[in-house]
């Protein structure tokens, strides 16, 4: 939660399973209720965790997040986690590199305009040739954590239905996955 303009310190664990969170808040204005939230603009509809809530009315609210993505690698590794984006801003994104006391300050000259990332899955499986009882790892990596909270969840349906798949998958529960 970038709130208070301060890292969460999860920045470098995240980055080794391959994704990047930047240090800004992101808006949309299109797709912003509040001027400080958002609502998903894009959603992965291949992916479990979202592909159920594809119909428009079912966007996730998220308040001041965080732009996270997939880190680059120079090297093809076999063994490399899979980090797929589940949900991004429209084109018309835009982004606050400086917070200052919590506080964004807009610069049109630095901050850029496009699709931002919002939300990624990340899964490794079993690594081929060792045996290991541990089977895969998955995580859910979401740039706001307010979206969660007793106030957001029940704000829009999305949010409820996004905490019960992102569960259902990280518990690797397909059968009580939507479809």
């Amino acid at each position: 939660n970038m709130a208070l303009g301060k890292r969460s310190g999860l920045e470098k664990v995240l980055a080794k399973w391959g994704v990047g969170v930047a240090d800004n808040m992101v808006f949309d204005a299109k797709f912003s209720p509040t001027g400080n939230d958002l609502l998903t603009a894009q959603l992965n509809n291949q992916h479990p965790v979202v592909k159920g809530l594809v119909p428009e009315e079912l966007r996730i609210r998220l308040v001041l997040p965080r732009a996270v993505g997939i880190l680059s690698s120079n090297t093809p590794n076999a063994v490399a986690p899979k980090v797929e984006i589940l949900a991004a801003t429209s084109a018309g994104g835009t982004e606050a590199t400086e917070i200052r006391d919590g506080v964004p300050y807009r610069n049109p000259y630095r901050d850029q305009r496009r699709a931002f990332p919002l939300m990624v899955a990340v899964e490794q499986g079993g690594i081929k040739g060792l045996n290991t009882d541990r089977g895969s790892t998955r995580i859910v990596v979401v740039g706001d954590s307010l979206c969660l909270d007793n106030e957001i969840i029940d704000s829009v349906p999305a949010n409820y239905y996004f905490a019960g798949q992102a569960a259902n998958w990280l518990l690797d529960s397909p059968q009580v996955l939507l479809s």
